[in-house]
């Protein structure tokens, strides 16, 4: 400790103490929206990331915004996040939204096992109950995202 602070190495020193905690970080990362793995033409007003990461704990938000969601198809999903996911878990995140080009009721993000990719689904008011991917179709030149996960990794 100095002044009051602590302080962790630029790179981490592992222990194998379940008990000791080894890794803090904070940093910021920059979110795409992505339609089909793609993003071609697409133009942002906001995109800003943010992650904590203490010990093995990750939360991570960001804010994105387009203005023109460009000419890609496909299944929607936040790209750019700062870590991989372990294989065996899939983890439910927090996710606002406005301005999508189809009526919603429930927008949902998760973060798969061994990805670092933010899925987002969705069920419209027309389907009322049934879960699916969301697409581009679903979203507008403006669309929204504001988003919180916390997992392990």
């Amino acid at each position: 400790t100095t002044n009051g602070q602590l302080a962790f190495p630029a790179t981490q020193n592992p222990s194998a103490d379940a008990n000791t905690l080894d890794d803090y970080e904070e940093g910021d990362w920059t979110p795409t929206i992505r339609f089909g793995g793609a993003s071609v033409g697409q133009t942002y007003t906001l995109q800003t990331g943010k992650y904590t990461k203490f010990g093995r704990e990750v939360n991570e938000r960001c804010h994105v915004q387009l203005s023109n969601k460009g000419s890609s198809t496909g299944n929607a999903d936040i790209n750019g996040s700062p870590f991989t996911h372990p294989a065996g878990y899939d983890t439910p995140g927090i996710v606002q939204w406005s301005a999508l080009a189809v009526a919603m009721v429930g927008v949902f993000v998760r973060k798969l096992a061994s990805n670092s990719r933010l899925y987002l689904e969705r069920i419209t008011v027309a389907e009322a109950s049934t879960e699916h991917d969301l697409v581009s179709t679903d979203c507008g030149n403006n669309t929204e995202f504001r988003v919180s996960i916390t997992y392990n990794v």
